[in-house]
């Protein structure tokens, strides 16, 4: 990498000169110097990231014997010029975000971050996205790995993406690395009321059923998830004389008083399926129960005398 050359204006043995370093800690087994010619080589990897410069100190000293050798010396500062030696590396493996899906467009949700240690332009690193986002949700800043959601969530359409990211360096040849991985899991919200599955409800039940009889099941859906999901039922409308009432959890509709065709014919009241979400939703339906007749009554006549 350099060649170093002392004169001595003596003569024969006095004008002989050889090489060494003074400071041989200071080539750390990476230079040696050829003592006759004073050439300085690499004897083993010079890596920038680990040093960029050495300071050595060479020595020339002649042959003389009277009165002695003579010597001198002279600094070498090398600097390690930058190769694009190093990809970059994300700071984790596998980046986890949770978002909920009513997120507004244009909102940061994660940064991602890789690092390269190399100088200049082969350590400015650019970040993309090269698979998971088919349908256009997120987008990043290819200079801070700033991840953006750019279009709707849906929890019920998408629960989860898996983005991979690429980060290149700017060096010639770029390097880069694909494995930066980043998992997006959609919360769900309480954004579906529920729906009845048929509606309305109708319904005939013979005047002479015990009490507990299940008369019609209620059921109602909802397109969300966990507790936004799980629904209580309750009956509204009704009197206090009214001999129905429903299981909350279950929908079912059972006779709790009794029944009398010749009393009431038809019970006409409504049903409220609420979710709990916060806040609730809910939904209501109408429900209408027949009163069958039985023969339970005997023949009177008008009058007792004729």
């Amino acid at each position: 990498i350099l060649q170093l050359r002392a004169t001595d204006i003596d003569s024969q043995v006095n004008a002989n000169i050889k090489y060494r370093f003074v400071n041989e800690q200071a080539a750390h087994s990476v230079f040696e110097i050829d003592a006759r010619s004073g050439l300085i080589t690499t004897s083993g990897q010079v890596d920038r990231e680990k040093r960029e410069r050495y300071s050595l100190i060479v020595e020339a000293s002649d042959q003389g014997k009277d009165p002695g050798p003579r010597s001198s010396t002279v600094k070498v500062e090398i600097t390690v010029l930058d190769e694009n030696d190093n990809v970059p590396q994300f700071s984790e493996k596998r980046y986890i975000v949770q978002v909920r899906e009513d997120i507004r467009p244009h909102t940061e949700i994660i940064r991602v971050t890789a690092t390269d240690f190399d100088k200049d332009s082969n350590g400015v690193v650019h970040y993309n996205i090269i698979s998971g986002n088919s349908r256009g949700q997120f987008s990043i800043d290819s200079l801070n790995g700033a991840i953006q959601v750019v279009a709707p969530l849906d929890f019920e359409t998408e629960r989860e993406y898996t983005l991979r990211i690429r980060a290149q360096d700017a060096g010639r040849p770029p390097l880069s690395n694909n494995t930066g991985m980043i998992n997006v899991q959609v919360l769900d919200i309480n954004d579906h009321a529920p729906m009845f599955v048929s509606t309305p409800f109708q319904v005939n039940v013979l005047e002479n059923v015990p009490l507990g009889h299940s008369v019609i099941h209620i059921q109602a859906v909802d397109a969300d998830y966990g507790e936004n999901a799980r629904m209580e039922y309750k009956l509204t409308g009704v009197l206090p004389t009214t001999p129905f009432v429903i299981n909350s959890a279950t929908g079912w509709i059972t006779v709790s008083g009794a029944l009398d065709r010749e009393t009431v014919e038809n019970y006409m009241f409504g049903v409220e399926a609420r979710d709990h979400g916060n806040p609730p939703l809910s939904a209501t339906a109408s429900v209408t129960i027949a009163i069958l007749d039985v023969n339970d009554n005997r023949p009177e006549f008008t009058q007792k005398e004729y």
